[in-house]
């Protein structure tokens, strides 16, 4: 009974994580330009929860390393913040209980990671204040929708 629920959930993952990377996608050639962070979204929700399976976490992390070669041309350039704030959300887990505030937090951090850190230095992308902040809170809106799903 509990491999069957468990082989139930992970198809569930597995799907919803597809399914969120093609709109993702969609969204991005249609706009040219990233406006909703889809399967960062999914990350950030999986790599906060209790129990999350390695194999989710790299997989969502492959996603996002390839959405990345899409946007950028380069493969992984997003893993440079992704993977010590995986680190630090392992540790987060342990120490704090997870509410809906450390998840938001960390999403939202993850966000000003890719927009503060990423985009300005490592690729030399500037953008303007209020188009960060337009950003930031169109994806807690669409956060805040997949969190409810």
């Amino acid at each position: 009974m509990y491999k069957k629920a468990h082989s139930i959930i992970a198809t569930y993952y597995f799907s919803a994580l597809i399914v969120l990377f093609l709109v993702d996608l969609f969204c991005f050639s249609f706009f040219e330009q990233r406006i909703f962070y889809l399967v960062l979204s999914l990350y950030c929700i999986e790599s906060l929860r209790p129990k999350s399976s390695t194999p989710r976490l790299v997989s969502t992390l492959l996603l996002i390393a390839l959405d990345s070669f899409l946007q950028f041309g380069r493969f992984g350039i997003t893993l440079l913040y992704l993977i010590p704030l995986t680190f630090i959300a392992r540790k987060a887990n342990n120490a704090l209980q997870t509410t809906n505030v450390v998840i938001y937090c960390f999403f939202i951090f993850c966000l000003l990671a890719q927009f503060i850190w990423l985009e300005p230095f490592v690729l030399g992308m500037k953008s303007s204040a209020s188009y960060i902040t337009a950003k930031i809170i169109i994806n807690i809106i669409v956060f805040a929708i997949i969190r409810r799903l």
